[in-house]
């Protein structure tokens, strides 16, 4: 699958997620919709804080993800691939870190809908599918 910088399919992000070994994890980011990265010359970095599991969702920089991040690239450094690999202490914390990074996917999502007005019945945000995880 080829990294879109603007997805048409209501997607807003998708990532392959690959648990290397016993405490490593590959995140690639397969596609993000563009509206949710931080723009060239804006301060705007796109923050999103989960307080309740202590993970942010931002943009800025370079893509990449740990046990208390995943920060999504600016408009200037989106790839044609880009992924990540963390290195965890060990497969608890790797856990720990991917259920973070789902919950947070998933009330950022709902966030986003509720400030542009959407509504929806299906709160289900984050759809995985084997290695992707789609974020709606």
């Amino acid at each position: 699958m080829e990294l879109l910088s603007n997805l048409n399919s209501g997607a807003k992000i998708v990532l392959k997620v690959e648990l290397c070994g016993s405490c490593s994890t590959n995140i690639q980011l397969v596609s993000i919709n563009k509206d949710y990265v931080k723009k060239e010359n804006s301060n705007d970095f796109k923050y999103y804080k989960n307080e309740i599991y202590d993970f942010v969702l931002w943009s800025t920089q370079d893509f990449i993800f740990d046990n208390r991040q995943l920060r999504l690239p600016d408009e200037k450094n989106i790839k044609k691939v880009m992924s990540h690999t963390h290195i965890f202490s060990n497969d608890k914390e790797r856990y720990a870190a991917l259920k973070k990074l789902y919950n947070t996917l998933g009330e950022w999502a709902k966030t986003i809908d509720i400030s542009n007005g959407i509504v929806s019945s299906d709160w289900k945000k984050v759809i995985l599918a084997g290695e992707y995880w789609f974020v709606s």
